[in-house]
């Protein structure tokens, strides 16, 4: 009993030191956080910056870090610094990969001074000053309460590690509302990741509504109006454009494709004794002997290009079970009439053919690792395209001989007990956010094969999350992939990195609505001001 009060108490201490003053997740690349602290006006003065991208931003953070006390006159709160420097070089930038999200943010005693080249940069600032804000509360002796704003002084210059630092969410497995998603855009600017890559379509289910084929989505919901219309995803598209996140589709082919065959049976291949003995719908790939499934990819494509801006579309191509187009006699007949010896060249013919579709829509390709593997002379991988290497991080080697870009999702699968094969797994589930904060990518390769390396995405497949588990689910596991894509390598210490994040657990994620779960017995002295 008393080891256990013990280890309770010592806990509690060190939740009760992390909150002790504010700190900034991720850490920057370069800090100056001095002992002095200052006080704030909660309806300062911020330079007049002629883009909607920061002027809409401003106005969140402004209610983020002052609540009912911005810009209201009765509950106005007078500090030393009332004036906000912005200098913004290029404010009309589009949001792409490679965007420039440097900044420099300096607290003084009187003023706030923020610079950045580009809107983007000037959003993470506004980030990482809304981390350093604390609001205070006095209370005299007659029961009176003071308000007041603090932060300490500090000297920041930041920037991120990674151009592409990322987050997979899959609405095909359990349909996620559109509230749900912008609520997962916000925590994903709340930690400087700028990637959000929807898993739109799988086996269980085609949530997209594609006009030109309606029976796709119609006969692929799990129920009546769990589907994405244009305009839903038009409306999280510039949602998360203007937090600076770029929204990735993903449509995984030629595998996984069985909800296709529920609107339009001829598009899948016909396996019935594999699914027989395998009961396993995640088998069924695509026919790609069959003309409508380049109809239907023509039509959900050229719908997608008028809603996702990004110059990137994800096109899948894991885990083809060939077996299932090994029993489907019409196959073999297709791929015999067109003199294709191999599955890899049947795949590599519907690789040809997909690449000028999505050529069509001025679209490049990010693939899973698998789609490089294969042996054809039907089809090369494009040299523009990007390769994510989600088994293993240690395989990060293999797959640089093309000299094609790299992204990294082995070691950071959040539906994994164990994300990454050769770690030893943790006693408590949540505390596997220890193994993703280990994985450096670094470490697998040389100066060359770096170079090629753009980032990398935490990914939560949706087998077992839903809408109500979601932000549990990923938070605040995703952070610590967050810190690695944006931190110097050198900010690698998990015992640091502990304190930091529970603080960032409930100081930032909680506070501001993310039901992030609890990496220790502890409270977050707020939820309970009621």
């Amino acid at each position: 009993f008393t080891m256990s009060r013990l280890f309770i108490l010592s806990i509690l201490s060190l939740f009760l030191i992390s909150l002790t003053s504010a700190q900034i997740w991720p850490q920057p690349y370069h800090q100056v956080i001095s002992d002095q602290t200052t006080t704030f006006s909660t309806n300062p003065q911020v330079t007049q910056i002629d883009s909607d991208i920061f002027k809409n931003a401003l106005q969140r953070y402004l209610k983020i870090i002052f609540g009912k006390e911005a810009h209201n006159y009765s509950h106005r709160i007078n500090g030393e610094v009332s004036m906000w420097n912005v200098r913004i070089a290029n404010v009309d930038t589009k949001l792409r990969l490679g965007a420039d999200e440097s900044y420099t943010l300096k607290v003084s005693q009187n003023l706030v001074e923020l610079t950045a080249n580009e809107v983007w940069g000037a959003l993470r600032g506004l980030e990482s000053l809304s981390q350093l804000i604390e609001r205070q509360v006095q209370t005299s002796d007659t029961a009176e309460q003071t308000v007041s704003y603090t932060s300490k002084l500090a000297d920041i210059t930041d920037k991120p590690r990674y151009p592409w630092r990322g987050l997979l969410i899959d609405v095909s497995r359990h349909f996620l509302s559109p509230r749900t998603i912008k609520r997962t855009i916000d925590a994903l600017a709340y930690n400087k990741m700028n990637v959000l890559h929807i898993h739109l379509t799988d086996a269980q289910s085609f949530p997209i509504q594609v006009k030109q084929y309606p029976d796709l989505s119609n006969k692929a919901l799990w129920h009546e109006g769990m589907q994405y219309t244009a305009e839903i995803l038009s409306d999280i598209v510039q949602y998360a454009y203007e937090r600076g996140v770029r929204v990735i589709p993903e449509v995984d082919v030629p595998g996984h494709a069985y909800s296709w065959g529920l609107g339009y049976p001829e598009s899948v291949a016909k396996c019935p004794r594999l699914m027989d003995r395998t009961h396993n719908i995640n088998n069924v790939p695509l026919n790609m002997g069959k003309e409508i499934v380049y109809d239907l990819i023509k039509a959900l494509l050229d719908e997608m290009s008028d809603v996702f801006v990004d110059d990137y579309v994800h096109m899948g191509g894991d885990e083809v079970v060939t077996s299932c187009w090994k029993e489907d006699e019409s196959i073999t007949q297709f791929m015999k009439d067109h003199n294709l010896a191999t599955y890899d060249d049947f795949e590599g013919y519907f690789e040809s053919r997909l690449e000028t579709l999505y050529r069509h829509n001025n679209r490049k390709m990010v693939s899973w690792q698998e789609l490089s593997e294969i042996k054809t002379n039907q089809w090369k991988l494009p040299n523009d395209s990007i390769i994510q290497v989600w088994k293993e991080a240690h395989d990060l080697p293999s797959y640089t001989s093309t000299g094609n870009k790299l992204l990294l999702s082995g070691g950071w699968y959040l539906d994994k007990a164990v994300p990454d094969s050769l770690q030893v797994p943790p006693y408590l589930f949540g505390d596997n956010w220890k193994n993703m904060y280990a994985v450096e990518p670094e470490k697998y390769l040389n100066e060359h094969q770096y170079n090629l390396l753009l980032g990398g995405e935490v990914c939560q497949f949706g087998e077992q999350v839903d809408e109500h588990t979601i932000d549990s689910r990923i938070w605040p596991r995703a952070a610590a992939v967050a810190e690695r894509l944006w931190s110097p390598k050198s900010v690698n210490d998990t015992s640091s990195a502990e304190k930091r994040l529970i603080r960032h657990r409930c100081e930032v994620l909680v506070k501001r609505g993310i039901h992030a779960f609890p990496l220790r017995p502890d409270f977050c002295p707020y939820v309970w001001d009621m």
